[in-house]
């Protein structure tokens, strides 16, 4: 058994997600030629990717341990069945079938690379990003009797490109915002000051103080806003402070969904480990995840609010420490988010809402990363959205407040202003 040299010498493509596999299959030639046929199918069996052959007939001969893992299906349920039924890809950006490898190499004759967007989705559902060839096997009178498909998951691979990619669109947003954000916070302090001192001048019930009050607002929206872009500038650190995820959890539902009409079910248990954590930061990410979930259902629904210990271990597809960690889910009834924006649902000024900045999330997502942890979404159209947030866990212990009221202290005297402009 030998396979035919590939005599197209038309420009290779860059290599991609898709890696070439022809080396991998050259492997695989060089074995059938090395060994008798029974030690032929266990080396083949044992190959470390993804690995299907098939006679001409589309029908399934033999398969990988790894060809099973990934599509779910054992050799003894595979051979005999066709290779769609078993092997069942589509395409990530249409979501519509993708061409039969094997057809496709009867046709053509040669190796031939699998599409760069193909989705293999498992038997149970999973979908997996895959790259791979496909290849015809020819035998001593170079008649094809069959087709190998070798492929590989490159789902973690892309996840991990994502991640760079997205580290760097906020470094690069963190550079331009940082300055400015400084800059222009210096002109609003200046602009909500002088309202203040402005409304000291007049009676609540006359029309300008009911203005000037409406600019206040309107200048507190502005810095939150800024406040919103100082956290992806590098000039934000987290001022950490041991605290309790409960009383944190609590006090956002109470600020960010008063008046709503969802109803918030908080499901966090009492023995959850203690955090350290910026506690305005870490109100802020979840008052931004829970009115994203509440601008979700337009029509009211339930939010629910979980939480549980964990202990993550070496192999994780999560960007988080060895070690233990909280995680918390924010789990809501929503329109839910098109599989094809999920991948970008973190990035910055990325929405699907109308009238909204897109800040929301992805300050959410820049603030678990300052603090060395970890977000990210499930979600189903028409079904709901699940964030799942990691916090890391400390040993330490959460000192307890003092007793009593504090008063403020009266006095006369005169405040100093100070600020580097005139």
């Amino acid at each position: 058994m030998a396979f035919p040299r590939n005599t197209d010498h038309s420009p290779q493509r860059a290599l991609s997600p898709a890696t070439s596999h022809e080396a991998e299959i050259k492997d695989i030639v060089r074995a059938a030629e090395a060994f008798p046929s029974p030690s032929l199918a266990l080396t083949l069996r044992c190959i470390g990717d993804g690995l299907v052959t098939a006679d001409t007939n589309g029908t399934i001969v033999l398969m990988s341990k790894v060809s099973e893992s990934l599509t779910g299906f054992t050799q003894d349920e595979a051979v005999g069945k066709p290779l769609a039924e078993v092997f069942c890809v589509i395409n990530e950006k249409t979501r519509k079938p993708a061409e039969n490898p094997i057809e496709k190499v009867l046709a053509a004759g040669k190796i031939i690379e699998l599409p760069d967007d193909m989705l293999l989705i498992d038997r149970n559902g999973t979908e997996r990003v895959i790259a791979g060839s496909a290849a015809p096997i020819i035998d001593k009178e170079n008649t094809c009797i069959g087709v190998v498909l070798v492929f590989r998951d490159i789902t973690e691979k892309l996840n991990m490109e994502h991640e760079i990619i997205r580290a760097q669109k906020f470094e690069s947003i963190g550079v331009l915002t940082g300055g400015f954000a400084h800059d222009f916070n210096n002109i609003l302090t200046a602009i909500a000051g002088n309202i203040t001192l402005a409304k000291m001048y007049l009676n609540p019930g006359e029309k300008a103080y009911e203005k000037l009050t409406q600019a206040e607002k309107a200048s507190q929206r502005a810095i939150d806003l800024i406040r919103q872009m100082r956290t992806f500038s590098r000039g934000e650190p987290p001022v950490r402070k041991t605290a309790s995820i409960n009383k944190l959890i609590e006090a956002s539902i109470v600020s960010s969904l008063t008046g709503s009409t969802a109803r918030c079910v908080n499901s966090v248990p009492d023995d959850l480990w203690p955090v350290k954590v910026d506690e305005g930061q870490i109100n802020q990410m979840f008052n931004n995840l829970l009115i994203n979930a509440d601008q979700a259902m337009k029509n009211g629904g339930k939010i629910v609010i979980s939480a549980e210990n964990i202990t993550v271990g070496e192999e994780t597809s999560l960007s988080l420490k060895k070690g233990k960690h909280v995680k918390i889910t924010v789990k809501d009834q929503g329109i839910g988010i098109p599989k094809e924006n999920l991948s970008k649902i973190f990035d910055p000024y990325f929405t699907t809402k109308e009238n909204r900045k897109g800040l929301g999330i992805s300050t959410a997502y820049s603030i678990i990363k300052n603090h060395e942890g970890d977000i990210s979404v499930e979600s189903r159209v028409g079904v709901g959205t699940t964030f799942s947030v990691y916090l890391p866990a400390t040993q330490k212990k959460q000192c307890a407040k003092r007793s009593g009221v504090n008063l403020p202290v009266g006095g006369n005297g005169k405040i100093l202003i100070m600020d580097d402009e005139k």
